[in-house]
């Protein structure tokens, strides 16, 4: 398999693993802010996961452009996967833990072909 469909599968998972994702901090958000939070939701602030929706609804849409930059400029879209799997870690509280890995992993793969095809020439 060549590395460009690995990237690129890698990050059309992460970017499904981040939508499932996104339906469960929405649903989580709506719950908590309507019925005040029950069980282990209780401890979570409705500001807080409305933090966390709003970074996971941005970051999807960055995924979206940046998967389809990775036909063109495969350098500058492989550091912005890493940038954007390193901020949602972050930003996210941990929560997108599985899905940031597989959108590092994927811009990993890019930047080190892009430095390969740099040394050949």
């Amino acid at each position: 398999m060549k590395e460009k469909e690995i990237e690129r599968k890698l990050a059309i998972l992460g970017l499904g693993i981040h939508i499932l994702l996104m339906i469960g901090v929405t649903m989580a958000t709506f719950y908590l802010t309507f019925f005040d939070g029950m069980g282990v939701l209780q401890s979570v602030s409705p500001t807080i996961a409305w933090g966390i929706l709003f970074v996971h609804v941005v970051s999807t849409t960055l995924a979206f452009a940046l998967i389809q930059k990775l036909d063109g400029d495969l350098h500058k879209a492989g550091m912005l996967l890493i940038r954007l799997g390193a901020a949602m870690i972050v930003l996210t509280l941990g929560v997108a833990m599985i899905q940031s890995t597989l959108f590092i992993i994927a811009g990993s793969i890019g930047v080190r072909r892009m430095n390969k095809a740099k040394a050949i020439m």
